[in-house]
């Protein structure tokens, strides 16, 4: 019976520092998505009072703008290409990831 090799990790390219600013950075981006979350939730029976929707269409309020949340977060995330934001960047990577595929 042979014995399995051991499991050994690939060293790690980021810095402790880069590992836990990035670790800060999805703490404070989790955060703020729970927070904006719970505003609609809050807003919600306001909304609700309003517009008269049915059940429904209050679940369809929530879903909606938790996606469009996600694919804004998930399109902003291309952005910044060697730490520069810049907008021209920005649509054409869209552009080139969405339409160009279709």
């Amino acid at each position: 019976m042979s014995t399995p090799a051991p499991v050994t990790s690939a060293p790690s390219s980021l810095s402790r520092s880069r590992r836990w600013a990035a670790v800060a950075v999805l703490t404070a981006s989790l955060l703020v998505i729970t927070m904006d979350m719970t505003i609609l939730n809050i807003a919600l029976p306001e909304m609700a009072a309003e517009l008269h929707p049915t059940s429904d269409q209050q679940l369809w309020i929530i879903d909606v703008y938790s996606l469009v949340l996600a694919g804004l977060l998930v399109s902003f995330g291309v952005c910044p290409i060697n730490g520069v934001w810049d907008p021209a960047v920005f649509i054409r990577e869209w552009f080139s990831r969405t339409v160009r595929r279709r």
